[in-house]
């Protein structure tokens, strides 16, 4: 299950990074292929491993391994898109949202 986890988080973010998996995989020193089995949940990397996909996708390793199982994929695709945005941002967006929250809870 958390090979299967990884290996979502590893392709969503490389996609939403524009990083192609040739790029990921030369970058963090293995094969494509390699990555390909990665991504599908088939091989255990290394923390090692987990920690060079991370820096050449500009995460924290940890996030590679969150789970959003009850999360709708379009809720996670703004989570991570908003995160990205910066702190200022993230504050502000924040805020919308808890005040819509308020407004429809009455």
């Amino acid at each position: 299950m958390l090979k299967t986890i990884l290996g979502k988080n590893i392709r969503y973010i490389r996609e939403s990074r524009g990083v192609s998996q040739k790029d990921l995989a030369l970058l963090a020193g293995f094969t494509p292929a390699y990555l390909g089995y990665l991504e599908r949940g088939q091989k255990n990397p290394s923390v090692d491993l987990v920690q060079k996909i991370a820096a050449v996708l500009d995460t924290e390793a940890y996030r590679l391994f969150l789970i959003k199982n009850d999360i709708p994929t379009e809720l996670t695709q703004l989570i991570h898109s908003i995160r990205d945005l910066g702190p200022e941002h993230t504050e502000f967006i924040t805020t919308v949202i808890k005040a819509y929250i308020i407004t429809i809870n009455g």
